[in-house]
């Protein structure tokens, strides 16, 4: 069987390029361009169930390069390295060092995606914060590439190319990549250290918080296990704070504003601040190039009808009323006492909370933060970090969160419950 090694060769074998998009639901000349360009992401999960079933043969770089779970190796070696690399008078650390291994025999399957990733994944759903931070470039056939600045949506879209059923347990040891501001003293590789939970049980149960639990006990058990004490637990979940606008008489096109960028990871802070700018400023003027086109105009790919009401969201969003943002400081300030001691606490925190008392962790060290905003945009819950305050601008050493939808967005036929978190070793080390 000839194999299949460019998208042309895929899109050939699966009939064309009109199957090809009654397949993806896309037009033909989106079809096109991917015989040029290569297939985006979203379009790996299925494509490749299409291939296996016709038992084609598709050489692993068109479906973004990515090495199977099935040969993935326990990488013992790095243990070792990773061991005679630190001072080993302290046997916590050694135990700490020993993490992958323990989850390994505990029955997480290892992972070890490939460095080099498919840059529209990233860009499309880890938020601009972290788009800005993407080494990226081009491979000599024109595709965008980047180099893996965490470990996380790899670990998902192999997840995905492999069509697994069921609730699955991954974990990962690797070097990620992020650009970092010159003279900011962080490093652009660092290693992480982490565990995913994705899919669903079989039993029908519910097991999200159980899930929850289980991931930040796994990551606070190797923070204690090193001999790190002086850290906090800081968490918070944009889905709670959404919610809670419905709860505050703000107008119509204020809630919807807030809630959409709550939803996009901005802090409380960061939108109180943007949109008492935004209120000071004047409206701007009706767009003349409205006097140029009709709604029922078609202009690069958008109506009019489109525009006049895109434009007219604007307006109305720049006249954000002195009542909407009074209402929002009331907001911030009834959800920063409940910051204040464990008994306070939302009830979405519970999967922290339990687990961290539990093991042995004060009440002050765990501390609701409603105006942290999520570094990772696709986290759709909970999220938490574990902050080390002595190591000042490399103070999170850790962090973790739900992300429901991002496996949808990925080519999930449906959302796909899905819970990690991660570890930065070089940080750990500091801190010990």
């Amino acid at each position: 069987m000839t194999r299949l090694t460019t998208a042309t060769d895929v899109i050939d074998a699966l009939g064309g390029t009109q199957a090809v998009a009654r397949l993806l639901d896309v037009g033909a000349s989106a079809v096109s361009n991917y015989r040029r360009q290569g297939f985006p992401a979203r379009a790996y999960y299925k494509l490749s169930q299409a291939c296996a079933q016709r038992g084609l043969d598709v050489a692993e770089a068109v479906f973004g390069g990515l090495q199977s779970l099935e040969t993935a190796q326990p990488m013992r070696a790095s243990f070792h390295q990773l061991r005679t690399g630190i001072q080993k008078n302290n046997t916590k650390e050694t135990e700490a060092m020993g993490f992958l291994a323990n989850l390994i025999e505990d029955g997480y399957e290892p992972v070890t995606p490939s460095i080099l990733q498919p840059s529209s994944p990233f860009v499309d759903r880890m938020g601009p914060e972290m788009q800005r931070r993407l080494f990226t470039f081009t491979d000599a056939a024109g595709d965008p590439l980047c180099l893996r600045p965490d470990l996380t949506i790899p670990t998902a879209l192999e997840h995905l190319k492999r069509g697994r059923d069921g609730e699955k347990r991954y974990c990962y040891q690797g070097t990620a990549f992020r650009y970092q501001p010159r003279g900011s003293g962080k490093p652009e590789e660092f290693t992480q250290l982490g565990i995913e939970i994705i899919g669903e049980a079989t039993d029908g149960k519910p097991h999200q918080q159980a899930n929850e639990a289980e991931v930040f006990e796994q990551i606070l058990k190797t923070i204690l296990a090193s001999g790190v004490s002086g850290f906090q637990i800081v968490f918070n979940d944009m889905s709670y704070l959404a919610d809670r606008v419905d709860d505050y008489a703000f107008s119509d096109a204020f809630k919807n504003q807030l809630k959409r960028r709550l939803m996009q990871s901005d802090s409380l802070e960061v939108i109180q601040q943007t949109l008492t700018t935004l209120s000071q400023n004047t409206a701007p003027p009706p767009n003349p190039v409205r006097m140029n086109f009709e709604a029922t105009d078609n202009i690069i790919g958008r109506s009019g009808a489109e525009i006049f009401a895109r434009l007219e969201r604007k307006q109305q969003e720049s006249q954000n009323t002195a009542s909407d943002l009074k209402e929002l400081h009331r907001m911030r300030a009834d959800l920063e006492k409940q910051s204040d001691g464990c008994a306070n606490l939302p009830d979405f925190a519970r999967p922290l909370i339990e687990p961290a008392l539990k093991m042995g962790c004060r009440e002050d060290q765990l501390v609701y933060a409603p105006n942290l905003g999520q570094k990772m945009a696709y986290y759709t819950g909970l999220f938490f970090e574990i902050h080390v305050p002595a190591l000042q601008e490399k103070q999170v050493i850790a962090s973790g969160g739900r992300y429901d939808d991002l496996l949808h967005s990925l080519g999930a036929e449906s959302p796909i419950p899905a819970i990690g978190g991660a570890i930065a070793l070089e940080r750990l080390q500091e801190a010990i």
